[in-house]
């Protein structure tokens, strides 16, 4: 049962991550390319390292599930942070998407 978890969750994780490249390469603004590539991302590598983790706590060895939810708590941080910095940034750059109906970001001087 392990088995077929494991690969469903590694398809579908692969999946999400291919949707993700999509994502930046078609999506038409740099916010909407963030968003697929962090919540694509993030969800795609909860799924790959699923498997890791059930299989390793299927045979007792507890070490490969400590580094999987490592591994998945600094993607998650790190990706959502780092996304967040590189767009804050680049719109206060100048770099602003067309569909923008409200800019609560320039009404700050922080």
């Amino acid at each position: 049962m392990i088995y077929e978890i494991s690969t469903a969750s590694l398809l579908l994780g692969t999946a999400l991550c291919m949707i993700s490249v999509l994502g930046v390469l078609r999506l038409p603004d740099f916010m909407s390319r963030f968003h697929a590539s962090t919540i694509l991302v993030t969800l795609g590598t909860l799924f790959i390292l699923l498997p890791v983790g059930l299989y390793s706590y299927e045979t007792g060895e507890l070490g490969y599930v400590k580094s999987a939810l490592i591994l998945l708590v600094v993607t998650w941080v790190g990706g959502a942070v780092g996304s967040h910095a590189m767009a804050r940034a680049m719109f206060r750059k100048g770099l602003k998407p067309d569909n923008l109906v409200k800019d609560q970001l320039g009404e700050r001087n922080d």
